[in-house]
């Protein structure tokens, strides 16, 4: 899964956490390390060094919204970990 698309995500977590529900642990821990690859490559995208730019605006938009969408799959990240350790 090298492109995640959000739906995809969407679904293997609902997946997981219904696993974990069942009582299919194994399987869930599974799913929640896939699905740990897939967001952990999906937010590498947003940890390129800037890039050199002769205007400062755009240069400022652009690394700013890197920013917060980094910041976004941070939180997603430590949210999904919290969910792995209720599991393990």
């Amino acid at each position: 899964m090298d492109s995640p698309d959000i739906q995809s995500l969407v679904k293997q977590l609902t997946l997981a956490r219904e696993m974990a529900i069942l009582g299919d642990y194994d399987m869930a821990l599974h799913e929640f390390k896939q699905i740990f690859k897939s967001v952990h490559s999906y937010s590498n995208k947003y940890n390129a060094p800037p890039q050199k730019s002769t205007n400062s605006f755009a240069k400022n938009k652009s690394s700013s919204s890197d920013y917060y969408l980094q910041e976004k799959w941070i939180q997603f990240k430590k949210d999904l970990k919290s969910e792995y350790d209720m599991i393990v």
